[in-house]
């Protein structure tokens, strides 16, 4: 029966075997733990401070939850947590928390290993001097720092790593201070650089203004000539309104065809194949649609351009707006919904909704370049008719109503870059940041490192395991033994 065991063992036999073997078992695996355990108090223990950033859409208050973030949203949470981590930071935090002087490196158990290591061959090892104790410890600040994007949201989770609770807590507090100082002073920057051209603008629109009025007045004196009649007055006017929204319709035009050239690029670049298939600025219900939007804002345009306006038919045209631009909205996302499955089965929910607005706003700039280049068009063809009727004044009245256009529409000017100006000033004086603190550090006095008792389990675990393979590889060795004296 014995032999029979031991040349064809069971699972019964086994488990006699370990019963037998019980004591070992029991003795090795509490040996095992007790031994890790130990070496885990004697473990310096390593405390950790933990905060939360959230990354505002300011285009999207809901955007922590729902829709998800866009790309350029991941692409800008992105960007923050790698400037978290700019070395500008740290040193801003060893500087404040003075470690790099508190530090002596000759204490260090690394030194006193390499010192040793020089001795050995007869040479000395210089200390370290003030700059390379201070970037050294940098580095070491830069090493107890973890960043994690939290997936599918805008929050960073900033966690510091330190044997003290309390320098934890404080390298944290001030990372997160100078962050978010930092963060501020490039909007802040931002907007002083913009308030600053827009007052050189203005200042330079003043001495215009100055010039206009000093030639008027001149002229006004020399000729005796000081009024043009009431027609006359009212086409000047009106000409230099027009004239303010000619170019303020070919710049806005300007600004759609830049920004459509970068969402074609995004969709592009996201996916080829997909892109290839959506882009469907052609289909005729969509082209029918852009053609309905556009004479509906011209219509609009006209509208507000006349001096009786009526309210019900512009808040019927309004309405009218609203409907076609969902009607345009659905009939994308409806292609795009059908389309994404027979091409890219694989495209997750998030990059569905993305190409769905990506495609949604190139044909809404689309729609908005038809509108102004037919705005611009308009706007064009009255100003002519304008210079056309003050053409046909007398030379001296010409020069009159010349002067005084020149004068109203560089007072426009001033006026509309005082508006400006003013603006920056307010949002200069303000603190400008999109990144909010929404969970700060505090003092945790529970070490997350050693954690004693994942390493004791771990320990008994392991304990178990190395006498279970002595016990089976005692019992090859007896087999072994046995079938080399009696053979097989």
């Amino acid at each position: 029966m014995n032999s029979q065991n031991i040349n064809q063992p069971t699972l019964q036999y086994y488990i006699l075997l370990f019963w037998k073997k019980k004591y070992l078992i029991i003795l090795s695996s509490f040996l095992t733990s007790f031994l890790i355990l130990a070496i885990s108090f004697l473990l310096p223990p390593v405390y950790n401070a933990t905060s939360t950033i959230l990354v505002e859409d300011k285009t999207d208050k809901l955007s922590l939850f729902l829709p998800p973030p866009t790309q350029v949203m991941r692409n800008e949470v992105f960007t923050q947590s790698e400037l978290i981590q700019s070395r500008i930071l740290f040193e801003k935090a060893v500087t404040e928390l003075k470690l790099a002087e508190n530090y002596d490196p000759t204490k260090d158990l690394h030194y006193k290993i390499k010192r040793l290591v020089y001795s050995l061959f007869g040479k000395t090892l210089s200390t370290p001097n003030k700059e390379k104790i201070y970037q050294s410890i940098v580095r070491d600040l830069q090493n107890k720092v973890k960043i994690n994007i939290l997936e599918g949201t805008n929050l960073i989770r900033l966690t510091v790593f330190d044997r003290n609770p309390k320098i934890a807590f404080r390298i944290n507090n001030i990372i997160l201070k100078e962050f978010i100082k930092l963060n501020s002073s490039f909007k802040n920057n931002e907007t002083k650089n913009m308030y600053q051209f827009t007052k050189d603008q203005l200042d330079t629109a003043k001495n215009k203004l100055s010039l206009y009025e000093n030639q008027l007045r001149s002229f006004k004196e020399k000729t005796g000539i000081t009024e043009l009649s009431e027609e006359t007055r009212d086409s000047i006017n009106i000409l230099s309104r027009l004239e303010e929204q000619y170019a303020q319709v070919v710049g806005e035009k300007k600004a759609s065809q830049s920004k459509i050239i970068n969402i074609q690029k995004n969709i592009i670049k996201q996916n080829k194949d997909l892109a290839n298939s959506i882009l469907m600025s052609n289909r005729p219900e969509i082209l029918s649609l852009k053609k309905e939007l556009v004479d509906l804002e011209i219509n609009r345009t006209n509208l507000l351009n006349q001096k009786l306006q009526s309210q019900d038919n512009l808040t019927e045209i309004n309405k009218s707006i609203e409907n076609k631009r969902k009607e345009l909205k659905g009939i994308i996302i409806n292609t795009i919904k059908n389309g994404t499955s027979t091409i890219t089965s694989y495209l997750p929910d998030t990059a569905v909704f993305n190409y769905q607005k990506l495609v949604s706003d190139l044909i809404a700039l689309e729609t908005e370049i038809n509108s102004f280049q037919a705005k611009e068009d308009a706007l064009l063809k009255v100003i002519n008719n304008h210079k056309n009727r003050l053409n046909k004044l007398p030379s001296m009245y010409l020069t009159l109503a010349q002067l005084q256009r020149n004068a109203t529409a560089q007072e426009r000017i001033v006026l509309t870059l005082m508006e400006k100006n003013e603006e920056m000033r307010i949002a200069g004086s303000m603190e400008f940041s999109n990144v909010k603190i929404i969970d700060p550090p505090v003092v945790s006095y529970i070490p997350v490192k050693p954690q004693k008792t994942i390493n004791a389990i771990m320990g008994l675990f392991g304990g178990f395991m190395f006498s279970i393979f002595v016990i089976l590889f005692q019992e090859y060795l007896v087999t072994f033994k046995n079938n080399m004296l009696h053979g097989p």
